[in-house]
């Protein structure tokens, strides 16, 4: 789009695996995608706590689904964990 869209969010898959970085607006469409296909291993990878790098992670499906493993990486950010800052 030439403005607007979503913000930071991008998977790879390796083998059973979904690595996910950044938590932007576009993950609550992945987790809807990630719904579909049913319960699997996800490592989330915040690679720093701007806004528009973590403002979607409360509409992530998956993190309140059972049967679904999410890890979440990332550094300390403005002052904060990572738990505190999401």
């Amino acid at each position: 789009m030439r403005h607007g869209g979503n913000t930071s969010c991008m998977m790879v898959e390796r083998g059973d695996h979904k690595l996910i970085f950044d938590a932007g607006s576009g993950i609550r469409g992945l987790g809807s995608e990630l719904m579909r296909a049913g319960p699997c291993r996800i490592h989330l990878f915040i690679t720093h706590t701007h806004w528009d790098h973590i403002q979607g992670f409360p509409f992530f499906t998956p993190a309140f689904v059972p049967g679904y493993e999410i890890t979440v990486y990332g550094a300390k950010g403005f002052g904060k964990s990572l738990e505190a800052v999401l």
